[in-house]
């Protein structure tokens, strides 16, 4: 036999040996490997699982089908390939021995159930190794953590989440008390370290990292970018302080609520300083950046066992309101194309509010706002036209629409000098009893809204003025969503400043609805009672402001001979709010039907007799028939229109 066949032969045993060696060698790991698996999940409370695992060189294992479980729970972690470095001499010498892991298509899930609870909260607490001895750790540090196609899911009662990493890479070092990951998505990236002396300490840098597959509440982060670093500390006992600054391009606002379609283009810079003590966490100080104009915002927020607590001061510099305008989402503004105010704030708004008692709710403003003013809002809202004759387009549900003309001599047209005094009256204690005084809003009855609302959890009260109702009906749709009431605020902050008070109620009552297919106090008054606008009585004009709120009741024709006492309760205490007012007559009362004891107590209250007070309460309808009306002043007798 020549010496090429004797090696081939020798080289071929070899090989075979290596090959029994290697089966038995990767046996014995495969088993091992189970072993301490099944082992370390144990200490800590898990189940784990595996479809199988292969032994792919002397230096490395994959597993594949991985699977973390609490007992008699869905997995919480699942990796398609799970592939361990280790260092086969380390092993055999019974010392640590695994250096890194690497993920292949995994998926790790947070899950909360209906009580509040994280589910990993089960998971049991195990004696920590010392910082400085290994002790029995399988671990070489620092140890090397990476993976493709990383997942994290957030499953909750209310919502589910999903946020994809293309790659991940990382070190953790517990035996120095550090680590660093790098997670890299779209083109972005995130660096993390962390380490851990007397507190842990948190950096984090990030550039233009995508938030993609986020959504919380109403803010989508779908298309949202984030260039920014932050850092925190984190002591024993659990609170933290920490800063952060940056730049968040492109948040979106999503929720049926807030717009018709997701709301784009919010971007702003920010500086933050925060911490948390206690029940308590708080905010030193959070610039906010919008079109090269800053806000700050500074205060608390507190989450007890029975209440949450806000209190929130935000400081305005000299701030420009043109950028600020600006900076709002185009699809909060859809029928607002070109927005251009001109002025500045200077001052600072303060709110106070406390879940547990909502009528305590307290926010003002201490400062001045100048040369305020709004100079376009768009082709589509000309407010100079409304000075003149014009065309109004009427929405009907269903989407039909009815012209009204607004103009001297048209057939249905009542100008303000032939409306009768105690029908702008009913109106104005029905709708909006400071309509004359006011600068389109209502500040006392917008904060006796949001504590009625909240104690309801629902919205069951508006605070709408005549200026806003008149700038929804003018340019707005029937949509109840937060865009429309932005659109709604202003218009009505430019109608208060392009036209007087007495122009505006004019198309007003020229233009709403008040029945089926009736638009216009002219028509109204010939519908409900055959007679123009100028011969109405007392009662009628108390009736008609009465039904402003509900046009669409079948109320038919000379509807008086017809009302409940329900009803008629409410036309009685607007008529009475009228006496108090100064432009009623006690005839006209008593042939309402107040009773001697009702018009005894509004005499007192108006100061015209020597009665003595008796405790009797003016009458009050049924809450379900009260909408609408309001008590407008704490001083009933204030009012007098320069008619």
């Amino acid at each position: 036999m020549n010496k090429f066949w004797k090696f081939s032969i020798t080289l071929c045993l070899i090989l075979l040996a290596f090959v029994v060696v290697g089966k038995a060698l990767a046996a014995i790991l495969d088993e091992r490997i189970n072993v301490e698996i099944n082992k370390t999940a144990e200490n800590y409370g898990l189940s784990a699982n595996l479809d199988k695992i292969s032994f792919v060189s002397l230096n490395s294992i994959s597993i594949d089908g991985f699977e973390l479980a609490l007992p008699e729970a869905k997995p919480f972690f699942k990796s398609e390939t799970l592939k361990i470095n280790f260092n086969l001499l380390s092993y055999m010498l019974n010392r640590p021995f695994v250096s890194g892991v690497k993920f292949f298509h995994s998926n790790f899930i947070l899950r909360k159930d209906e009580d509040g609870e994280w589910e990993l909260e089960g998971i049991k607490r195990t004696k920590r190794v010392g910082t400085k001895s290994k002790g029995s750790s399988k671990l070489v540090y620092p140890f090397s953590i990476s993976a493709e196609n990383f997942n994290l899911s957030l499953e909750t009662p209310s919502f589910d989440q999903s946020f994809a990493i293309d790659e991940l890479s990382g070190s953790a070092d517990p035996a120095a008390s550090s680590a660093h990951f790098a997670l890299n998505k779209l083109d972005g990236s995130l660096e993390i370290d962390v380490s851990k002396s007397d507190s842990i300490s948190i950096n984090l840098i990030s550039n233009k990292f995508p938030l993609q597959g986020l959504q919380f509440g109403i803010v989508d982060f779908s298309t949202t970018r984030v260039t920014a670093s932050a850092g925190m500390n984190v002591a024993r006992d659990g609170e933290y302080s920490g800063n952060a600054n940056g730049f968040i391009d492109d948040i979106a606002l999503n929720h049926k609520l807030l717009s018709r379609g997701t709301a784009p283009g919010f971007s702003f810079s920010f500086d933050a300083g925060f911490y948390k003590k206690g029940v308590a966490f708080l905010i030193r100080h959070l610039d906010i950046g919008m079109n090269g104009e800053t806000v700050t915002l500074a205060g608390s927020l507190a989450n007890t066992s029975v209440s949450h607590i806000i209190n929130m001061k935000v400081f305005f510099k000299h701030t420009k309101l043109d950028p600020v305008f600006k900076a709002i989402p185009k699809a909060l503004t859809p029928h607002l194309d070109t927005i251009a105010v001109t002025g500045e704030i200077n001052g600072e708004f303060d709110f106070h509010f406390d879940s547990s008692r909502p009528e305590n709710l307290d926010y003002g403003f201490n400062g001045k706002v100048d040369s305020f003013s709004i100079n376009v809002l768009g082709p589509a809202v000309n407010i100079d036209s409304l000075r003149g004759n014009f065309m109004h387009i009427a929405r009907l549900p269903g989407g039909e629409t009815k012209s009204i003309r607004v103009e001297s001599g048209a057939q249905n047209f009542v100008p303000y000098k032939n409306i009768p005094l105690h029908l702008v009256d009913a109106v104005l204690t029905a709708e909006d009893g400071s309509f004359f005084y006011h600068n389109g809003f209502s500040p006392r009855h917008i904060k006796d809204s949001l504590i009625t609302n909240i104690r309801a959890g629902r919205v069951v009260r508006g605070a709408s003025t005549i200026s806003m109702q008149l700038a929804k009906n003018l340019f707005l749709s029937r949509e109840r969503t937060f865009s429309r009431k932005i659109e709604e605020a202003l218009i009505t902050m430019a109608l208060e400043e392009k036209l007087d008070k007495k122009r505006m109620l004019e198309i007003y009552l020229n233009i709403i609805e008040w029945g089926p297919d009736v638009f216009g106090i002219g028509p109204a008054s010939s519908y409900y009672f055959n007679k123009p606008a100028s011969n109405l009585t007392e009662l009628e004009s108390a009736f008609l402001a009465s039904i402003i709120a509900r046009p669409n009741h079948a109320w038919g024709r000379f509807p008086l001979e017809r009302l409940g006492e329900g009803w008629m309760t409410y036309i009685r205490l607007i008529l009475g709010k009228m006496f108090l007012r100064g432009h009623m007559s006690l005839d006209v009362l008593k042939n309402a039907g107040l009773s001697d004891t009702h018009i005894q107590q509004l005499l007192i209250i108006k100061g015209d007799t020597e009665l003595q007070e008796v405790p009797i309460s003016i009458p009050q309808i049924p809450a379900s028939e009260e909408d609408g009306l309001e008590n407008r002043s704490s001083n009933p007798s204030y009012f007098i229109l320069n008619h």
